[in-house]
């Protein structure tokens, strides 16, 4: 099926990434879905955003070019009500934590998203240079090439959504991506078998109100 996409920079009216029935597994919930172009991504960014409450860690899987970014990138955006909001990439400096500024969905003003990339680091050494107990039990964590976190990290599988995408290169040329959760996920397991979930709207920011607060 052919999923139309609103021109660049509209994204408020794309329609929904392609989706197939849920499935239910032996090892939990899963959704499967066709992104067609940026956009798709950037939606499924958005649906994400409207269901994460804090506790909730999201693990974005795939090679390089697969569009982990971008996905981080519409989630945060979304999530902090600024459609234009500098999200830089945490592979040098590991980390970055943002702040929520206004009540959203499921988050309460004051609420910390984090946005973590281990990939430039050996395996495991990320384990000292952040405090993942905490977060993993209090904030949303975002972190892409999850893989790379080592034995001594180890994500709750109860509270995580994981996202893997297939496929590289241009993004025009689509990508397959699996949403699954274990079978002790209980929260995320009902989100899957509900999807896809609305887009909640929040806040409008005035055009050049966009840096939000990163800590």
């Amino acid at each position: 099926m052919s999923v139309p996409v609103a021109p660049s920079g509209s994204c408020s009216s794309v329609t929904s990434p392609e989706v197939q029935p849920p499935t239910s597994t032996a090892d939990g919930q899963s959704v499967s879905l066709l992104l067609q172009s940026e956009d798709d991504t950037v939606r499924l960014g958005q649906q994400i955003a409207s269901v994460v409450r804090p506790g909730c860690t999201v693990l974005l899987k795939g090679n390089l070019g697969a569009g982990k970014t971008c996905l981080a990138r519409a989630l945060l955006r979304h999530v902090m009500q600024r459609e234009a909001l500098e999200v830089p990439s945490p592979s040098y400096l590991i980390s970055f934590t943002y702040v929520v500024e206004d009540d959203y969905g499921l988050l309460k003003k004051g609420s910390k998203v984090h946005h973590l990339d281990p990939y430039r680091l050996a395996s495991g050494k990320v384990a000292a240079l952040f405090d993942f107990d905490t977060a993993f039990k209090e904030d949303i964590t975002i972190i892409e090439w999850p893989e790379r976190l080592g034995s001594n990290v180890t994500p709750p599988t109860s509270s995580s959504l994981v996202v893997y995408f297939s496929g590289v290169g241009p993004q025009a040329v689509g990508r397959h991506v699996t949403l699954s959760c274990g079978d002790d996920a209980e929260y995320w397991s009902s989100v899957l078998k509900a999807w896809p979930p609305k887009i909640r709207t929040g806040k409008p920011r005035p055009v050049g109100d966009q840096q939000g607060t990163i800590e």
